[in-house]
């Protein structure tokens, strides 16, 4: 599930979550070496910006934790305003604890009381700062009623297209389609019910009229029933041609078709015949020139899998 909310609004889901990851909005230091903006963006004034913005998602956020829970806070900084200071007052206001963390030497990880930096002279990557901090005092966890969802009564799509269809429940949320998990149905629809969510479970299907779109995401999910529809396998050139959203044509039955690279999903195509309408996200379309001339030969997955 994605949402887009303040922090704020997960304080109504008292001691909810098991574990929470607060990637915090931060001053930025850990991108000084690739980005000049950042350095001309830095100030004293928005450290202290920043930092004080980082205690009230933290606060938000520990709401939300339930006992026993695990919150890891990070940042790409380096100061200490926005990193152990921060985490300090953490432990001092609230009944906590610091989770140790086990690193090896060779990784050059710098520990200090509060945490621990991965300095970009030192580790590879870039700037960041990491704390883990378990809740130890006891929280009334929320309590919710069951509640409606958006209903349709007309016609409902199928679960066959999934693995173990008897494991999902069907939602439909602004005219989508979505797979939830049966063990996570309830708390999920809570969920949707107070918050902006904008993705959840497995979006299947896209109703039109009376018709059921597949969508993207079941295509490329990993619980697609392979068997419960038409797969096509391109070659290179088609389907680099597929993922710019161009025509393309199949030997296959009418209808709904999922199109694959050495096996691998890209996407769906409805095939009417004569050719095939290409239903690759347009957002998603390679967009350069690619020559068909001299394309390189492909890595085979079968040959990745085999190194496993």
């Amino acid at each position: 599930m994605i949402t887009n909310n303040a922090p704020s609004a997960f304080e109504q889901y008292e001691g909810f979550f098991d574990a929470i990851l607060v990637d915090a909005p931060c001053s930025g230091e850990g991108m000084f070496r690739k980005d000049d903006t950042a350095i001309t963006e830095w100030s004293l004034q928005n450290v202290q910006l920043c930092a004080a913005r980082q205690k009230e998602i933290l606060k938000s956020a520990w709401v939300a934790l339930k006992e026993g829970g695990v919150l890891i806070y990070s940042t790409c900084t380096y100061n200490a305003y926005e990193n152990e200071d921060n985490v300090k007052w953490l432990l001092d206001s609230y009944d906590a604890e610091m989770l140790p963390v086990t690193i090896d030497a060779e990784w050059g990880v710098s520990e200090t009381p509060f945490g621990y930096h991965f300095y970009p002279h030192k580790t590879k990557g870039e700037g960041l700062f990491m704390a883990a901090v378990r809740k130890l005092s006891a929280t009334s966890e929320a309590k919710f009623k069951k509640t409606s969802t958006q209903q349709n009564s007309g016609r409902k799509p199928s679960l066959e297209c999934l693995q173990n269809p008897c494991d999902y429940q069907l939602l439909f949320h602004r005219n989508l389609w979505y797979a939830l998990p049966k063990k996570h149905e309830f708390k999920i629809k809570q969920l949707l019910q107070n918050l902006n969510v904008i993705y959840l479970g497995i979006e299947i299907y896209e109703q039109k009229g009376n018709d059921f779109i597949p969508q993207e995401s079941l295509a490329l999910s990993k619980h697609l029933n392979k068997e419960a529809v038409v797969s096509v396998d391109l070659s290179l050139e088609e389907a680099l041609r597929y993922l710019r959203s161009e025509t393309i044509t199949i030997d296959a039955p009418k209808g709904f078709c999922v199109v694959t690279y050495c096996g691998l999903p890209l996407g769906w195509v409805k095939n009417i015949g004569n050719r095939c309408n290409n239903l690759y996200p347009n957002n998603w379309r390679i967009r350069m020139e690619i020559p068909t001339d001299n394309l390189p030969q492909p890595f085979m997955l079968s040959e990745i899998n085999s190194r496993d």
